[in-house]
């Protein structure tokens, strides 16, 4: 599901495979909330995700708007990562608030 996959002097790395859904986003949020705040970057590698739903999406997102890397393998999870790397940027740009986990959902 998750854990520590990496680090080196110029980044911390983990990875996060299988589901990033339910009650696994709580886990993996508490993971991460672990890793220091350093001039570090941190990069999350996606492998071997089969489902991501609306709170997994989410946590992606505040991730990503955050700073944290993510580097995705698979063409869903590629998709999905660019995708709200769009949304970020968007929000970004027109100056709103929070980011929501309501995002279109892929499809097929």
């Amino acid at each position: 599901m998750y854990g520590v996959w990496s680090a080196c002097a110029t980044d911390l790395a983990s990875a996060i495979e299988g589901r990033l859904a339910d009650a696994y986003v709580r886990v993996v949020e508490e993971y991460l909330g672990q890793f220091p705040s350093t001039s570090k970057e941190l990069v999350v590698y996606l492998k071997s995700v089969i489902e991501v739903d609306a709170t997994g999406r989410s946590l992606l997102a505040r991730l990503i708007a955050g700073g944290v890397r993510l580097r995705a393998a698979g063409v869903y999870t590629q998709h999905l990562v660019e995708e709200l790397k769009v949304l970020v940027r968007a929000h970004r740009s027109v100056g709103s608030g929070r980011l929501s986990h309501r995002t279109k959902p892929l499809t097929g």
